[in-house]
């Protein structure tokens, strides 16, 4: 799956075990166009964590995180995922 974030296209994959080996279950990665999603994440739980990490890439695009302290942009992370998926039914192929 593709997304892109002001022009730049993100590639998203999803990765095996990524929660045992990485504590997390999605990480965008800076400077590769990446976000891993865990394998095991379906439905609205794979959506949230798409959007979460998605937010993450827009903050990264636009030079905010380097500005805001690393909880803090967790916290917009997880709301306006959060806020999407409370409100929109994704339509995108999982």
């Amino acid at each position: 799956m593709k997304l892109k974030i002001f022009g730049v296209s993100m590639q998203v994959k999803r990765r095996k075990h990524l929660r045992t080996k990485e504590e997390a279950m999605g990480i965008y990665y800076p400077g590769q166009n990446l976000i891993h999603i865990d394998a095991d994440l379906k439905g609205e739980e794979y959506d949230q964590c798409v959007l979460h990490e998605a937010v993450h890439a827009l903050l990264d695009r636009l030079h905010i995180s380097p500005a805001i302290d690393e909880d803090v942009e967790e916290i917009i992370a997880d709301s306006v995922a959060t806020m999407i998926t409370e409100n929109w039914k994704l339509s995108k192929k999982r």
